[in-house]
């Protein structure tokens, strides 16, 4: 599969997006680390799904942050 680099590259722009790399496991294509111990469903997963995201789970990430692991067609 793959995964437009301008589409990482527009995705690693976002506010709340700290970085981005790629990821070999089955269920994803990239891990998304943020900056944010929260986030909403109505705005930055919509943001992200608006960028080409189809799936997305979250977990936490260090003493602050979520770790979203992404899949980007």
């Amino acid at each position: 599969m793959s995964v437009s680099q301008s589409t990482v590259e527009k995705i690693d722009r976002l506010p709340f997006v700290k970085s981005i790399r790629t990821e070999n496991r089955p269920d994803c294509t990239h891990i998304v680390d943020t900056g944010r111990s929260t986030i909403r469903l109505s705005d930055e997963i919509a943001t992200l799904q608006a960028h080409g995201v189809t799936d997305c789970a979250i977990s936490k990430w260090g003493d602050y942050g979520l770790r979203l692991f992404v899949t980007i067609e």
